[in-house]
């Protein structure tokens, strides 16, 4: 009887003991490398930022002063190929130099076009048809001429050392004076360009 209480006690104690050898067995911390200032986990995350593989950055991309993200109009076109824009909207009062409102948005809109093109040195000609005397023909198209030229220059005072202006009167027709249709074509107002070789520059 004896025997089997020292047995049952022996056993009692190898139960406790395994117990206690599976409760309190080493536990190993996760390897954890060395922390780098700023670096970022595969966990780590930022609320609205991405990289997908198609991003990139390429070195030396750049935008120059003469690069634009607006397509070319076709009265760029024509100025920057031609080296002569005819300002086809301009209209004055008969027989002065005074811009009719009519023509004003279409000069701004001329005036921020030319502003692009800084190294161009442009001359504004002032024309008219033969009707009338020279002399009078002269000085109402270098008035016209100068009227544009200020307003140009109002409207984007970069354009002062751009510009300047001449009257040329009936000296230089582009048709025939002698229709009604050849005069209308011959008053008009033109934009030159004086330095045609920067004209290579722009068209590249």
């Amino acid at each position: 009887m004896k025997s089997l209480h020292v047995l049952l006690s022996t056993l009692a104690v190898i139960i406790v003991a395994a117990a206690l050898t599976v409760g309190c067995g080493d536990k190993k911390d996760p390897v954890v490398g060395p922390v780098v200032p700023g670096a970022l986990t595969p966990s780590d995350t930022v609320p609205g930022d991405s990289f997908t593989p198609g991003d990139s950055l390429t070195p030396g991309d750049s935008l120059t002063p003469g690069d634009s993200l607006t397509p070319r109009s076709e009265t760029e076109h024509m100025m920057l190929s031609t080296g002569v824009l005819v300002l086809d909207s301009v209209y004055f009062t008969t027989g002065k130099a005074d811009i009719q409102l009519n023509s004003r948005d279409y000069l701004t809109t001329i005036a921020k076009m030319l502003v692009k093109y800084p190294k161009l040195r442009l001359e504004i000609g002032g024309h008219t048809d033969n009707a009338g005397r020279f002399e009078t023909n002269m000085d109402l198209s270098q008035k016209r001429a100068e009227a544009v030229f200020i307003f140009l220059q109002n409207v984007e005072p970069a354009l002062a050392p751009m510009l300047s202006a001449k009257g040329y009167g009936s000296t230089m027709p582009k048709a025939d004076n002698a229709t009604a249709a050849g005069r209308v074509v011959n008053r008009r107002v033109e934009i030159k360009v004086l330095n045609p070789d920067v004209l290579k520059e722009y068209n590249k």
